[in-house]
C-alpha cells in the first residue's frame, strides 16, 4: 500500500490472524491476575486493530474490577486528528477523536483521583 501512496490498513491483517491461528488465545493480556482496577479505553472505528473486540475481552475475563468506554465515531489514536497519520489508516473523524481524547482523559483523571487516594481519604 506504501508504495501505491495509500495509506496502511492493518485491521484486516490483525482479524484474519486471530481468526486463522488455532492459538491465538495465548496471545490475549491475562488480566486475571491483577489486584486493582483496570480502564480500557477503544474506539469503534479503530481501523489499526480490533481494539473495541480487545477492550471487551479484557472486561469479560475480569468483570469485576474492570471499566472499559468505546468511544463512538473514534480511531486508534484520539490525539490523531483525523483518520490518517504517518502512512497508516488509524480511523476516526477528527472531531469523534477529540471528543474521546476529552472524554478519556476526564474519566482516566476522575478514575485516578477515586482508586488513588492518601490513608486520611484524600486525593493524592
Amino acid at each position: 500500500a506504501k508504495a501505491l501512496n495509500l495509506p496502511v490498513r492493518l485491521r484486516e491483517t490483525y482479524a484474519t490472524a486471530a481468526d486463522r491461528d488455532p492459538h491465538a488465545h495465548l496471545a490475549r493480556i491475562d488480566v486475571t491476575r491483577i489486584r486493582g482496577h483496570l480502564l480500557a479505553f477503544a474506539g469503534d472505528d479503530d481501523r489499526m486493530w480490533q481494539g473495541e473486540i480487545a477492550a471487551g475481552n479484557l472486561a469479560a475475563a475480569r468483570p469485576e474490577l474492570t471499566e472499559v468506554r468505546i468511544y463512538p465515531g473514534a480511531g486508534h489514536a484520539f490525539w490523531v486528528p483525523g483518520w490518517y497519520a504517518a502512512g497508516y489508516e488509524l480511523g476516526g473523524s477528527a472531531e469523534a477523536n477529540a471528543a474521546a481524547l476529552a472524554g478519556s482523559t476526564a474519566l482516566l483523571h476522575r478514575r485516578m483521583a477515586q482508586w488513588h487516594r492518601e490513608p486520611g481519604g484524600r486525593a493524592r
